[in-house]
């Protein structure tokens, strides 16, 4: 078979009732020459069957099951490692693709060689497929490259977020790279950090051209927000740790950015006492964090007025 010019990753698991919307958002696409790569997580819903049909009326869908359940992230590596497209999209299985999603992403990297992804804005949509009233935060850069030093800046110390249905990669900046396989909410986000930190630029289009479900079902939502503060600061130890073995050092003035960035987010959280704490140690880390005076311009004079 010819090379295609994109491949499409998808992990599945237990998620038959929505994986044939997502399946048919990748079929209705515009731009036609691609491999959509389904991994199957061990499902136990039937969701074999759904993927079995689907292969046999559609020649572009490759399928693959593993025996035992190791993850979306796992599965996602299966597939990256046996994709064979010119350029990695990703979509998950009840996320859905607008039909311009892939024609519009790989024409801004065709136009730009140099350029390694691209990502679009987004909307969110609910269990029914409805869209749900909230404005997506957008990292602030535009469809001229942005050098991967910057979005990894964003990334680390913002904790900035590109949907991993949004973004499509080249092939060869993934040389190296996988998605971190350790089952938290943000490992997209440490994913495109790790590939801008390897030198990836990126271009956010300005269009809509992907919709993220969430509802109570979702990871992402049922975390309480202790939890989310415990993975993002399990995140920042692990992304310090993986820059030191790739010997990456240019970015070593950005952590205690980073630091006193999440500890300024625990101390919003906790308020009191445990709040103020934080907010020292924060401090102490960047002693000129902005956040640092805001918070405490929130906290103690606002209530004043």
């Amino acid at each position: 078979m010819s090379r295609p010019l994109v491949s499409v990753v998808m992990p599945t698991y237990n998620r038959r009732a929505l994986l044939e919307a997502s399946i048919d958002s990748v079929l209705a696409q515009t731009l036609d020459d691609f491999e959509l790569f389904i991994v199957d997580d061990a499902s136990t819903d039937g969701t074999a069957e759904v993927l079995t049909t689907s292969a046999r009326a559609d020649r572009r869908i490759r399928v693959m099951r593993v025996a035992v359940n190791g993850g979306c992230d796992a599965a996602r590596n299966l597939a990256m490692g046996q994709a064979r497209g010119r350029y990695l999209a990703f979509l998950d299985d009840d996320d859905l693709f607008l039909p311009e999603r892939l024609e519009r992403t790989v024409a801004r990297l065709e136009a730009e060689p140099g350029l390694g992804a691209a990502f679009s804005r987004f909307g969110f949509i609910d269990a029914r497929g409805r869209a749900l009233p909230w404005t997506p935060g957008f990292l602030p850069i535009g469809e001229s490259a942005t050098p991967g030093e910057r979005v990894f800046q964003m990334l680390y110390c913002d904790w900035g977020w590109i949907p991993t249905c949004t973004l499509t990669v080249r092939a060869e900046q993934l040389a190296g790279l996988a998605f971190p396989e350790f089952r938290r909410c943000d490992n997209d986000a440490v994913f495109n950090a790790q590939l801008a930190a390897s030198g990836a630029s990126f271009a956010q289009l300005g269009r809509t051209l992907a919709l993220v479900r969430r509802d109570p079902s979702h990871a992402s939502m049922s975390l309480d927000r202790k939890a989310l503060l415990a993975d993002r600061r399990a995140s920042l130890v692990f992304l310090r740790s993986w820059l030191g073995e790739q010997g990456i050092t240019r970015f070593d003035r950005l952590h205690a950015r980073a630091w006193s960035n999440q500890l300024i987010k625990e101390a919003e959280f906790l308020g009191g006492l445990r709040g103020v704490r934080r907010l020292i140690l924060a401090t102490g880390h960047w002693p000129g964090n902005p956040r640092a005076l805001r918070y405490v311009w929130r906290r103690i004079f606002a209530r004043r007025r």
